[in-house]
């Protein structure tokens, strides 16, 4: 998991470094932002099924 977040932190590095001072920060943390919820929301959906089994 650390690592697809750390993952994420290095391409908005990099694009932030490609585009220089016109990078959009916001736009990248709300990315990163809803990849984190999509991860959370499946592992709710994992744990929802094992309590279900």
């Amino acid at each position: 998991m650390e690592n697809i977040f750390q993952k994420a932190g290095y391409a908005g590095k990099y694009f932030a470094q490609k585009k220089g001072l016109g990078f959009n920060w916001k736009t990248t943390k709300r990315i990163i932002i809803e990849n984190i919820l999509l991860k959370t929301n499946y592992i709710r959906k994992y744990f929802a099924i094992l309590l279900l089994i």
